[in-house]
């Protein structure tokens, strides 16, 4: 499967992330948070401008 979306990357719409925790698909921005070997220090922007607080899921 991995190398099917390797091929055709229009197959997934989030990337996916990879961390010393975990491999996840990130499909909502927010997922990644989940990955990040430190809390979130700062909000962050998404790209449709929506705003995220600093806080670990």
């Amino acid at each position: 499967m991995i190398d099917a979306m390797m091929e055709h990357p229009i197959l997934i719409n989030r990337p996916l992330v990879v961390s010393q925790l975990s491999v996840k698909l990130c499909r909502s921005s927010e997922a990644v948070l989940d990955l990040l070997p430190s809390p979130q220090s700062a909000p962050f922007v998404k790209e449709d401008g929506e705003a995220v607080k600093a806080t670990r899921r």
